[in-house]
């Protein structure tokens, strides 16, 4: 594919997010010379200000997401949304472009990792990830919306990086904002500010670039300075162990810049014919040999230079003739460099084959994701690379190795406005219940109506509007529904069944939808019992409804298909009182005592005997007094009427408590588990399985490598035999009172008490740096309290 010359926007996105520098340059104002808007003395004589340049159509790309900005002002963007970064008002990828709630009148856009900003004639304006202040609104508070930046009414500039954001201000000052880790805002602080701080020092910047984490600015005299992270040398100052640093430092030797840009480790300058870079050069990124350049070093064999642009492994120039050359990381493909070499390295600078003409382009990368896009003078704009997330807004999942257009004119787009779902709270209906489960990397429960998660949140699946993890104490609620009755929680999804039977859902729900605020669940309204499993990209959610019948929303179970969230009625079940599903299979239990899966029998976990596929549900063997049902992932218990338990399925880890691990470990039929009497509930399981027993205690074996068993041992990784969640050992646990439910996620079990509190042992860290039960960095093999979190018990 050959680009005319008429191409006027080159965007090449891999990644965590365009440093803003590059987007500056397609609206003009990355490479300006000297301080903008300077003025003369009061007077007659002096000459009127120049007219503003004419607003043409820009595009910038982040970590997963795309905007693109109309001559008009109107802005467009379409990816993932976890966060806000599309600023439409909801927390929904978008698989095509939908406007920025909002915003109009914008001059200039820029994307970061999560985070995108717009200069409007009110000053600038922010939307996405904000857990550092990365928006500027002087707070780090989870917003849909654009927000306005705190106190910047002259920003000429933006640059955009990972987590924080600065301007160049019309005085030739800098500003910046969000996260302060390495120095990288530059005011002799490693604080995090979310609202601008002013760069020290620096009076006469002339552009500034951002980076990931660190940002470079260069001078009126030509000069570049840099703060940040410098561990690799991306700052320039030379010296044998170069280091971060949290004011500018002047990169050595670089004089009559006329551009700089900032890339992930790395920097680079065009100066005069030549240009010149520093720092992180593991892929030939810096261009100068092997290992990390420390002292700015001329590009061989590049000459003629007038704009660059660095994304976090490769860098790009454009030359004479509007060529663009890149060097650095390739990915074993030509898709990503395009050019037309199969090698990791691009060591020298390469000619991008197809492209010519080109009059501006930026680039960002992280990893193997990359993308590009280019705009050229009819307003078209063209993407090839990866698509996920539906970064290109045409609809498409799979990616594009050539470059095809995705949008015939930027100017005539047109979307309607994001409508964010509303759930109007019923009065009457299902009565209240104990609702309480453990999901993969999720603890949830209900109260006053309300679902309350803890956990990590990576995919949204705690359903406030982020992928923040949420600590237990936290007290942060699924938005906007106020009459659940339920709560289960999977694998990278959660659903709640609310009063009135109708079903809401959040998390990754299948491959092309996916929110981090509850989504209705469409066709179901007479729901009175649910769970949801499925895989880490498909959701699979089962429905008791009340004529004791079964449907299903998502993924066929135990194969890779399209999901559709439309109810399928499962043929052959009817009185069905209680329903779980695993990753690849589910089992539902009938008011006569029986049990019928359907679905993957890999591991035996149909219980049929087989381990086969089945579609349609075939009954458990031997299994005819069952009076509840739990596990999950790829095993499956029955708690039978003489409170005894039977598992099948999965038992690699010890899961079916018979004394055994690995393969041998597996039963296709149900085990009784030995030693095990007066159990009073089975919940939902991982790859540990714990249980309530009717004296208050737990009982616990499985998996165990992070000593979520709870019984003081973290050394022994497979547990074969049921073994006391010692409660007792922490006071604070013990005064919760009796165990009432159980559930294991991927490395940790918790149990819900009497008085409603929740304590969990194994791994309390994979929440983030505040911990997953607010703990920071704790694991332990003994139960200790979930802070601040308690859910009301029913009376049986």
């Amino acid at each position: 594919m050959r680009f005319r010359s008429t191409i006027v926007a080159l965007a090449l996105a891999m990644a965590w997010g365009c440093g803003g520098e590059e987007e500056a340059t397609l609206a003009g104002g990355g490479e300006t010379s000297g301080a903008a808007g300077a003025t003369g003395a009061a007077g007659a004589t002096e000459p009127a200000a120049p007219a503003a340049p004419p607003v043409v159509p820009q595009v910038c790309m982040g970590h997963w997401h795309t905007c693109v900005m109309r001559s008009t002002g109107e802005v467009f963007c379409t990816g993932l949304n976890l966060d806000g970064e599309l600023g439409d008002g909801t927390a929904q990828t978008r698989w095509s472009w939908v406007p920025v709630a909002g915003l109009s009148g914008a001059t200039q856009i820029a994307c970061g990792a999560g985070h995108t900003c717009a200069i409007t004639a009110r000053g600038v304006s922010c939307w996405g990830q904000n857990g550092a202040g990365e928006l500027g609104a002087g707070h780090q508070n989870v917003t849909h919306v654009p927000v306005e930046v705190q106190g910047l009414n002259d920003a000429t500039q933006l640059a955009l990086g990972n987590s924080f954001s600065c301007a160049r201000r019309a005085s030739g000052a800098v500003s910046c904002w969000g996260d302060g880790a390495n120095g990288r805002l530059g005011n002799g602080a490693t604080n995090a500010s979310s609202s601008p701080v002013a760069v020290t020092g620096l009076t006469d910047a002339a552009e500034v670039s951002a980076g990931r984490a660190h940002a470079c600015a260069r001078k009126n005299d030509g000069t570049v300075t840099c703060w940040g992270a410098g561990s690799s040398g991306q700052l320039g100052q030379g010296g044998d162990r170069p280091r971060d640093s949290n004011v500018p430092v002047v990169a050595q030797g670089v004089a009559g810049a006329t551009q700089v840009a900032a890339g992930g480790n790395h920097s680079c300058a065009i100066t005069g014919a030549s240009v010149t870079c520093w720092g992180q050069n593991r892929y030939g990124q810096s261009g100068a040999g092997e290992g990390d350049v420390v002292v700015p070093a001329p590009v061989a064999g590049l000459t003629g230079a007038t704009q660059l642009a660095l994304g976090e492994s490769r860098t790009c120039a454009l030359v004479g003739g509007g060529a663009v050359h890149c060097w650095g990381y390739n990915n074993y493909t030509a898709q990503l460099l395009g050019v037309g070499s199969q090698e990791e390295k691009v060591t020298t600078p390469t000619a991008v084959t197809g492209v010519t003409g080109a009059l501006r382009f930026t680039t960002a990368s992280s990893g193997t994701s990359g993308a590009a896009c280019a705009l050229n003078a009819q307003r078209q704009l063209w993407c090839w690379g990866t698509a996920a997330s539906g970064r290109f807004g045409n609809g498409e999942p799979n990616s594009l190795h050539t470059a095809q257009a995705v949008v015939p004119d930027v100017d005539a787009l047109s979307a309607p406005a994001s409508v964010a779902a509303t759930f109007p709270a019923a009065e009457e209906g299902i009565p209240a219940r104990t609702a309480f489960e453990v999901g993969s990397h999720t603890a949830c429960g209900v109260r006053d109506g309300r679902v309350y998660c803890f956990g990590v949140g990576r995919g949204g699946d705690l359903g406030h509007g982020s992928t923040r993890a949420n600590p237990s104490d936290a007290a942060l609620a699924a938005a906007g529904i106020e009459d659940a009755v339920d709560v289960s929680t999977g694998l990278a999804r959660t659903c709640a069944l609310r009063r009135n039977g109708t079903v809401a859902c959040w998390g990754q729900l299948t491959s092309r939808v996916e929110s981090s605020l509850p989504l209705p669940i469409a066709g179901i309204e007479d729901a009175r019992a649910i769970s949801v499993g499925g895989s880490a990209d498909t959701m699979t959610l089962a429905v008791v409804h009340e004529d004791g019948g079964v449907s299903t929303v998502g993924a066929v179970l135990g194969r890779m298909a399209q999901a559709e969230l439309t109810p399928t009625r499962i043929a052959g079940l009817a009185d069905i009182e209680e329903v779980v599903v695993g990753i690849g299979a589910a089992c539902a239990r009938a008011r006569s005592g029986t049990v019928h899966c359907w679905g993957s029998g890999s591991y035996g976990q149909l219980g049929n005997g087989e381990t086969n596929r089945s579609e349609a549900p075939v009954e458990v063997s031997g299994l005819r007094d069952a009076v509840a049902i739990g596990g999950g992932r790829f095993h499956f218990c029955a708690l039978r009427r003489n409170r005894s338990l039977s598992c099948w399925g999965y038992g690699n880890d010890g899961q079916l408590a018979n004394g055994q691990t690995g393969r041998e470990a597996r039963s296709p039929t149900p085990v009784a588990i030995r030693n095990l009497r007066g159990v009073a509930s089975v919940g939902r399981t991982f790859d540990s399985v714990c249980v309530a027993l009717q004296n208050g205690s737990g009982q616990c074996w499985g998996a165990n490598e992070f000593g979520q068993t709870g019984h003081d041992d973290a050394n022994t990784r497979a547990v074969t035999a049921p073994t006391e969640y010692l409660r007792a050992r922490n006071e604070a646990v013990a005064a919760m009172g009796n165990i009432v439910e159980m559930g294991c996620g991927w490395n940790f079990c918790c149990a819900l008490h009497a008085d409603g509190g929740v304590s969990c042992a194994g791994s309390t860290p994979i929440g983030g740096s505040s911990g997953f039960l607010g703990l920071a960095n704790q694991r332990s093999a003994t139960p200790i309290p979930a802070p601040g979190i308690t859910f009301p018990v029913a009376l049986r």
